[in-house]
């Protein structure tokens, strides 16, 4: 499995970004880091098709499934190598928690909003694919109570698009798919200290792959071992 996400930074008032790969062999808890990839501009398949093509070859051919937090064009990445796409929970669920009203008490319709979040965490993980369909049913009805928040109905519909990747980890329990990129946000937790105090990208880049290259390897649990 390929677990993938991108670090931005700003040099000069240019955006830049640091595209991050691991690999997650089925059967292991872990994965392991590649050497990233550090392109101007904004992330972009454009960039993730270059990070990819920067690869070794071989493990590349062995690549089964992508799991990614849904950049633009992820899907059509997915779709033009073959691969299973997953996308996050975990930044789904995260967008969503801050619309629900959890810190605001007067945030309006502050009830539907928790009912959609709790609907859009149970949606994603049931197995019956009967019950996912009555769920989802249930949240195309709180569309229509949600009149008063544009943001929660986007990533309510944007949901609903793409349930089914998703829930890949349920349709392909042989590949042993993470549902979220966690193990590579954590690595991004450590490169955003190591690069607190540069100045440029080109000694971003070498601080970056000497980091990964110091520990390439992160707990990377499937589904059935995440809390």
């Amino acid at each position: 499995m390929l677990l993938v996400d991108g670090l931005w930074f700003s040099f000069n008032r240019k955006p830049w970004v640091v595209y991050n790969m691991a690999l997650k062999p089925v059967g292991l808890g872990v994965a392991f880091f590649l050497d990233p990839l550090m392109l101007c501009g904004k992330e972009s398949a454009v960039g993730w098709r270059e990070a990819i093509a920067s690869m070794p070859l071989e493990p590349r051919k062995r690549i089964r499934g992508l799991v990614s937090d849904g950049f633009r064009g992820s899907k059509n990445v997915a779709r033009e190598n073959g691969w299973v796409h997953q996308l996050c929970r975990f930044h789904l669920q995260g967008k969503l928690r801050g619309f629900t009203g959890c810190v605001q008490s007067t945030v309006p319709d502050r009830h539907v909003r928790r009912l959609a979040f709790e609907l859009v965490c149970e949606v994603i993980k049931i197995p019956d694919e009967k019950l996912c369909t009555l769920l989802a049913t249930a949240l195309q009805n709180c569309l229509v109570q949600l009149t008063r928040s544009r943001a929660v109905c986007g990533i309510v519909r944007q949901l609903l698009r793409d349930l089914q990747l998703y829930r890949s980890y349920l349709l392909h329990p042989e590949l042993e798919l993470p549902t979220t990129t966690n193990a590579v946000e954590s690595m991004h937790s450590l490169l955003r200290k190591v690069a607190s105090c540069v100045n440029n990208p080109q000694a971003l880049l070498v601080r970056a792959r000497s980091l990964l290259r110091l520990h390439p390897v992160m707990t990377c649990n499937p589904n059935y071992l995440q809390k």
